[in-house]
């Protein structure tokens, strides 16, 4: 990994609400939808893809089996970098709005530790507006 930079280690949203909602999974995995980028794949919390991808270093050739076994095997790492948390922030109200929560607002708070950062998302909501009958 580049000097200074952390591994991305996903999200977690956490969706509060004064009332009940109904179809709350609904809403919840929607927002989840929107939470970009996904972080690198885990296996009994390790992460066999970056590993393979650090292994194999820079291949001399395009067409060696080093090459070949990062490509297909290995999994670039996720930096923290690349993450936008306040943009995302801004989509999972705007996917709210649209479905109806007009006041929701979402907050982010970073988990920093030595080489990981994990990112935690707050949507304060209420019920849905919804149009009952047309006359």
């Amino acid at each position: 990994m580049p000097e200074g930079e952390k591994l991305y280690t996903g999200a977690k949203l956490h969706f509060q609400s004064s009332k009940k909602i109904k179809g709350k999974g609904r809403y919840i995995s929607e927002a989840k939808k929107i939470i970009t980028p996904k972080p690198n794949k885990s296996f009994l919390w390790i992460r066999p893809g970056l590993w393979i991808w650090g292994v194999m270093g820079k291949p001399k050739k395009e067409k060696s089996p080093r090459s070949w076994i990062k490509r297909k095997l290995g999994e670039a790492p996720v930096l923290f970098s690349q993450v936008k948390p306040a943009e995302i922030s801004m989509l999972i109200d705007a996917q709210l709005y649209n479905n109806g929560m007009f006041k929701a607002s979402t907050s982010f708070s970073v988990d920093e530790k030595k080489k990981k950062a994990h990112v935690h998302y707050t949507t304060l909501a209420h019920p849905p507006f919804v149009i009952d009958t047309v006359i």
